[in-house]
């Protein structure tokens, strides 16, 4: 897009000044043509003056120009006539196409000039694009960082969830080549079974051919079974001790079997293997040289009955007596019998002692077994050793059953050829029950068979089972981690959005730190002003820019923020010097006051002396008299001359500079005043002398109600109505200006001739013991508000000290962090702030 619209720049470029230059030359033809025209006119002009001027003459006379000649100039006129028309056309054209030409070229400068803006205008979207691209290129490589973090967690849990499947997937197989080794087992004992059923009805059909023949020799040999009772239930017990030992060589052989499948699972991980199963390879040939044996033991068996039947035979054809000797013959021998049937019990009770001694080693071994099967703590070797000490004792077992068995089959073959006839007739029954209990414990081995079969079976369901649970919780699993995933994804958005907020709440302290003028020329990033969090997700680089300037406003600020407390200190400094030099004026003014004070009572205290002498003396000289009071009231009149200048100059003092308590007290002026407030008013200074009113009292009142600058309620109280009436307008006509009261004041006091003594002399006696008391309160008043003022100054030195340390901290903190600075200085501008109306507010208190 970009080239296209510059290649058309460039053609338009070309064109204008193609263009200018059509126009130059055009400009030039044009001129040239003018010139042309010009010389042409003025030619034709000149020629017509001149054929004017002969022509003019040839009316007044003759002319030599002929008629050939007159023609051949005419017809040149009419051929430049001709000319010029074709000129003026020819120029007439060529000015409208200059005419369009230029319109055109100011088309096309407006047309260019509507490009270079919009090329402009595009050039700064491209500009904005490429701002945006680099943004989006920048957040696409954080989210891209991001992706491969996560993807590479993800596949690295993949693989691992993978390895797992594989791993699970394996011991399925196994578990499955188990179970069809199992079901093959299951196939080979279920055909054994059914040949042994078939091998039992071939025998029970047997059985059932000689119950005929054992029920026509029962009759015969009832009279010998009641003799043989006893050797037959001793027999019948060692059978069935035989018959346990049997069992319990086939659970031996049964636990040898599991043992077996437990080496083999061991020999994958043990290169000593081979010798266990070359020890297994020879039991399994004693176990068939057993099973030959047992194989001879049936020949024999059937030998014997064969042999039976023919002494059956013999004994049918030969006469009783033989049949009689042959029972003497029988019953020695079945004494005989009985002798080695004892013998054979002492073998059995021995073998039984070992039959016990191995079944706690078979219980030893089933408890380690056990222990095998769950000990978490057991290694290898010491599993290897223990199966291959079991592996000896179920061989030493099954070697020790052999030779039991072997003895047991050599008893027999001794019992058969010395029983004779008696085996011969008990032979078959007890082959028959031979071959029943024999069936009975093929049929229990292929039940335990089938039991185990089973239970191994169902042990690999289970496991199957679990593998399947363990696939789904890898499922759910796996389904919990992409939704922690996308969790973590929002958690991150919310985040981002969070950051975003935090940012502009900072620039919002920022700029309000800074002012407002600062924030105005300061908050654009990139044309736009930092009002919502995208825009500062969109321009961090300039947001960057801007929080940086104004933490160096503040910085500056924090700098200034020096200057500023010691001017502030200054300031202080400069208040309480002026307040200590107005304290210390006021305590000197005080002082005066006292010793008006003072003065006055000692003045009133001879007036009192004078009045009792004048009292006393019976008034012989009245001239004497009045000469004595006349000098006595001109000292008194100079005096309080004295005293009126010093109240004239407080009170001009007092009307220059009144406190904010006594503008207070004006302002309230209609509010009721009490004795207190009076006496606040004049402790200040604000307030001036009370003026005396209308009341004609004596010197002494006047003089006093000039010093005193407010009445107590209780004085007020003891005062005559006329008296009072005058200190009620005293209290009332305090105002600002306070004129009235100095204008009585400074004026001249009237002194009239001493009276005797009246009780209102007294009363003011005691007023003057009261106002001792008043001022004597208000030095202490001003010695407290002077400490006061003292401890506040203190404590504003306290409090901008504070302020520096804290100035100080903020700065260390700045460095540290650098986010938290704007809130900082907020904090301690607001306390400096309180600090200064804290220390004016103490100020102005310790002037009033």
């Amino acid at each position: 897009m970009l080239t296209s619209r510059n290649r058309e720049r460039e053609r338009l470029q070309q064109e204008i000044e193609d263009l200018k230059l059509i126009q130059r030359k055009s400009d030039g033809a044009r001129s040239v043509a003018g010139e042309s025209i010009f010389e042409r006119s003025i030619s034709r002009a000149g020629q017509q003056q001149q054929h004017g001027r002969p022509q003019s003459r040839g009316s007044e006379a003759m002319t030599q120009v002929t008629e050939t000649e007159r023609e051949d100039w005419e017809r040149k006129e009419g051929q430049l006539r001709d000319q010029n028309a074709e000129l003026r056309l020819r120029f007439q054209e060529l000015e409208r196409t200059h005419n369009t030409h230029l319109q055109y070229v100011s088309a096309l400068e407006s047309d260019f000039e509507q490009m270079e803006s919009e090329l402009n205008e595009q050039s700064e979207d491209l500009r904005a694009l490429q701002r945006e691209r680099d943004e989006a290129l920048q957040a696409y490589e954080g989210k891209e960082a991001d992706y491969e973090k996560l993807e590479q967690e993800a596949i690295a849990e993949i693989d691992g969830l993978s390895m797992q499947i594989e791993s699970l997937e394996s011991q399925l197989a196994d578990a499955r080549e188990r179970g069809r080794r199992t079901k093959e087992k299951l196939e080979r004992t279920g055909d054994d079974y059914r040949g042994l059923q078939g091998e039992l009805r071939e025998i029970t059909q047997s059985v059932m051919a000689l119950e005929d023949e054992k029920q026509a020799n029962l009759r015969a040999i009832q009279t010998l079974e009641q003799q043989l009772e006893e050797a037959e239930t001793e027999l019948q017990s060692y059978e069935q001790k035989c018959r346990e030992l049997d069992q319990k060589g086939k659970k031996l052989e049964i636990t040898q079997e599991s043992l077996h499948s437990e080496i083999t699972f061991l020999r994958e991980e043990q290169e000593g293997d081979k010798i266990k199963i070359g020890e297994l390879e020879d039991a399994l040939n004693a176990a068939q040289q057993t099973v030959q044996d047992e194989q001879e033991r049936v020949r024999e068996m059937e030998e014997g009955m064969e042999e039976e039947r023919q002494q059956r035979d013999v004994l049918e054809n030969q006469s009783k007596e033989e049949v009689q000797k042959v029972l003497d013959d029988l019953n020695v021998e079945s004494g005989r019998t009985k002798d080695e049937v004892r013998k054979l019990r002492r073998a059995l009770s021995a073998k039984e002692v070992e039959s016990s001694s191995w079944k706690g080693k078979l219980d030893e071994l089933e408890r380690d077994l056990k222990s095998l099967l769950g000990e978490p703590h057991g290694t290898k070797q010491s599993l290897l050793a223990e199966i291959q000490r079991l592996q000896r004792e179920a061989e030493s077992t099954a070697n020790s059953l052999d030779r039991a068995k072997m003895d047991l089959a050599d008893k027999d073959r001794l019992l058969r050829h010395r029983d004779g006839l008696l085996e011969s007739t008990s032979l078959e029954s007890r082959r028959l029950s031979d071959l029943l209990d024999k069936e009975r414990s093929s049929r229990r081995h292929d039940l335990e068979q089938f039991e185990r079969a089973s239970r191994g079976q169902a042990s690999q369901m289970r496991e199957i089972a679990q593998h399947q649970s363990r696939v789904l919780e890898l499922e759910t699993a796996y389904s919990q981690d992409k939704r922690k995933m996308a969790a973590l994804e929002q958690q991150y958005r919310d985040q981002l959005s969070e950051r975003n907020n935090l940012l502009l709440a900072l620039w919002n302290r920022l700029s309000t730190l800074c002012g407002t003028e600062w924030a105005q020329t300061n908050s654009m990033i990139d044309g736009k002003v930092p009002s919502h969090p995208d825009v500062i997700q969109r321009n961090i680089p300039g947001f960057n820019k801007i929080i940086i300037s104004a933490v160096q406003r503040i910085e500056s600020v924090i700098g200034n923020f020096k200057v500023r407390v010691r001017e502030v200190e200054k300031v202080v400094w400069k208040d309480y010097q002026t307040l200590h030099q107005n304290l210390d004026f006021r305590i000197q003014r005080m002082e005066g006051l006292e010793r008006a004070v003072r003065d006055t009572q000692r003045a009133i205290q001879e007036q009192e002396a004078i009045v009792k002498m004048q009292e006393a003396r019976d008034r012989p000289t009245p001239g004497r008299s009045g000469s004595s009071k006349s000098v006595k009231a001109s000292e008194e009149v100079a005096r309080l001359k004295q005293r009126n200048k010093v109240l004239e100059a407080e009170l001009k003092f007092h009307k220059q500079h009144p406190s904010a308590l006594a503008q207070q007290m004006i302002n309230n002026q209609n509010a009721p005043t009490t004795g207190e407030h009076i006496r606040r008013v004049s402790s200040g200074g604000g307030a001036s002398a009370a003026s005396v009113g209308k009341s004609q009292g004596s010197p002494a009142q006047k003089l006093m109600s000039s010093l005193l600058r407010g009445h107590s309620s209780s004085a007020v109280e003891q005062m005559p109505p006329h008296q009072r009436g005058g200190s009620v307008d005293e209290g009332r006509d305090l105002h600002p200006g306070y004129g009235d009261g100095a204008r009585q004041s400074s004026g001249p006091i009237q002194l009239q001739t001493p009276t005797p003594a009246q009780p209102s002399e007294q009363r003011w006696v005691h007023r003057l013991k009261e106002l001792e008391r008043r001022l004597k309160a208000e030095r202490e008043a001003r010695l407290l508000d002077r400490k006061g003022a003292r401890q506040r100054l203190e404590e504003g030195r306290l409090e901008n000290e504070e302020l520096k340390q804290m100035l100080e901290r903020e700065k260390g903190r700045r460095e540290s962090f650098g986010d938290e600075e704007g809130e900082s200085f907020a904090g301690s501008e607001r306390r400096a702030s309180l600090a200064a109306a804290s220390t004016q507010q103490h100020r102005d208190s310790d002037q009033d």
